[in-house]
């Protein structure tokens, strides 16, 4: 595949592409409760999420972030979750 991927910020628009993709690697969810999650990962100024899209606007993945706080150490960025579709992965 040629295709040229294009990453942004998630948008709450967003969570019923995120709750398809989680599926996809056995994480069922209801739309609704991925948008209330979303909603509050959005809010925390410490977490990103980030979605990898076709030029069509076709979401094929997404990765969420957050700064990880710990009493032993620096904070340092922490993987929460990383899905790619099964059409692009290897």
């Amino acid at each position: 595949m040629n295709e040229r991927i294009v990453v942004r910020e998630a948008q709450a628009a967003d969570a019923e592409v995120l709750t398809g993709l989680s599926a996809e690697l056995g994480y069922p969810s209801s739309p609704q409760a991925v948008a209330d999650r979303l909603e509050r990962v959005l809010a925390d100024g410490e977490q990103c999420v980030l979605v990898a899209c076709l030029p069509d606007g076709a979401a094929v993945g997404w990765i969420h972030v957050f700064v990880a706080l710990r009493i032993e150490s620096d904070p340092f960025a922490e993987i929460g979750g990383f899905v790619v579709s099964e059409d692009f992965r290897g």
